[in-house]
């Protein structure tokens, strides 16, 4: 069985250090960077987060009840979706990595099972979560329907449902033990910056989607005061916040460059020329909230 020493963190069996899935997945590159983090704020961070998991864990096994907020709402979520719990902190491994799984809940009506892990930072590196949870999940070697994240921050709980990795993937990382080959698809030493550009393109999409709503208004309205010009017999029209003036339609004489391109193709060609374009990057965001 395996023995875990919570003032060194290590995990051993049969007296051979085992590796963390912690450490695995910092070796990896896939882990949250929270070095630029003062030492004091990581520290009461840490401290909170370790009273929170110790209260859900003394409230499934011995049925206390603490005084933080964060318990009170795990408390509410397990009667609100009718769920048991089988297990806390529970210890896995195999014969090279081990972990602790904070949560094995068990949906009372379904009897589907769902492997939790317990979050109190401010935000969620779901990525990170997504390969921390399926290595348990790995690790426990059982039945496990769902994967989730308990985000919990004050008196609100946020179940986060995140994707299982493929047994290719969990089999990249003990590759990774074997000879140090990177996992593919991964980019290491960005989580930070990763988490940040999620939350600013976020923000990008929702300005964006504000402006076409904007847009949309303003160009009915425009059609709205183009009708009463017309009917009124206005060009102009002024007060002290505002010029409108009508300008009639036109036509203009443009190039067809696909009929140019089909018909006189040796002249299209002639007056094609070169335009360099900066190296970019494509986001496209995955996470609905």
């Amino acid at each position: 069985m395996v023995n875990f020493n919570e003032e060194t963190h290590t995990y051993t069996l049969d007296n051979k250090e085992l590796i963390s899935v912690t450490q695995l997945l910092k070796l990896a590159g896939v882990s949250t960077d929270y070095s630029f983090v003062n030492n004091e704020v990581m520290r009461k961070a840490s401290e909170r987060g370790t009273l929170i998991h110790k209260e859900i864990e003394e409230y499934i096994k011995n049925g206390e009840v603490g005084f933080t907020e964060e318990l009170f709402a795990f408390i509410d979520y397990l009667k609100e979706n009718d769920l048991e719990p089988i297990a806390s902190e529970l210890l896995v491994n195999d014969d090279e990595v081990a972990g602790t799984i904070d949560l094995i809940l068990k949906n009372r009506k379904t009897g589907k099972i769902e492997l939790d892990d317990i979050k109190t930072t401010s935000s969620v590196n779901k990525d990170y979560v997504s390969w921390q949870t399926s290595m348990y999940s790995h690790l426990y070697g059982k039945q496990v329907d769902k994967l989730k994240c308990l985000h919990l921050k004050g008196d609100k709980l946020k179940a986060i449902e995140l994707i299982n990795k493929t047994p290719e993937q969990i089999a990249s990382l003990y590759q990774l033990l074997k000879d140090g080959t990177p996992l593919e698809n991964s980019l290491v030493g960005v989580d930070s910056e990763l988490a940040e550009l999620y939350e600013t393109e976020k923000l990008i999409q929702a300005i964006e989607q504000q402006k076409k709503d904007i847009e949309e208004t303003a160009k009915q309205m425009r059609s709205a005061i183009v009708e009463k010009m017309k009917e009124q017999g206005l060009t102009k029209f002024e007060n002290d916040k505002i010029i409108i003036s009508y300008i009639a339609p036109t036509t203009a004489q443009i190039v067809d460059s696909k009929k140019l391109k089909e018909e006189y193709k040796e002249v299209y060609e002639k007056c094609l020329k070169d335009s360099v374009k900066s190296e970019q990057i494509r986001i496209k965001l995955k996470e609905k909230e």
